[in-house]
């Protein structure tokens, strides 16, 4: 579930964001993006969450979802601040209350912070990060049950220097 719910922000975004402006380039979050930024970047990415028993066989998991984004603006502080807003709300209101087509409790809006390095900032960059949330049930499985996704998980596990690829494919983990 956790890679449904980035992929299916990631592609909400690309949808309302994207779309409308062609000026915004969203992507999973795995590393700053370059310090060439020609477009405004948006990454999203799951990165912790927590457990919390309902039953003893099943748990709501509370996932945090964070979007960060990096303008680049060469005139200075305030430009680069204002022209980011209106990225930053409307990321927040694309996602806020949403379900994504999933399993899921509607997502809400946590928190957003200026998160730019002093490296960045030299290159005229400003990061923002946005934090949102929300939840889903996991069941047990029981002893009869598959084990497939635990199987599919370590198929992921990349052997480097074969160059070939490692997986692909479709799974339903429902």
């Amino acid at each position: 579930m956790l890679v449904e719910i980035e992929n299916a922000a990631q592609e909400r975004l690309q949808e309302k964001i994207l779309v409308a402006s062609r000026k915004v380039r969203v992507s999973q979050a795995n590393t700053r993006p370059p310090h060439s930024l020609t477009l405004p970047e948006v990454a999203v990415g799951v990165a912790s969450g927590t457990g919390k028993g309902i039953t003893l066989a099943t748990s709501r998991i509370t996932v945090r979802l964070f979007v960060m984004v990096t303008f680049k603006n060469l005139r200075g502080e305030k430009e680069r601040r204002h022209g980011c807003y209106p990225i930053l709300l409307s990321i927040i209101q694309n996602l806020l209350g949403q379900k994504l087509g999933l399993q899921i409790l509607p997502i809400t809006f946590t928190r957003f912070d200026h998160t730019t390095s002093e490296d960045e900032a030299a290159k005229g960059l400003i990061v923002y990060t946005l934090e949102f949330g929300t939840a889903f049930d996991l069941n047990a499985l029981a002893d009869e049950d598959d084990s497939a996704p635990l199987v599919l998980a370590l198929e992921y596990f990349l052997r480097p220097g074969d160059d070939e690829v490692d997986l692909e494919g479709e799974s339903d983990l429902t």
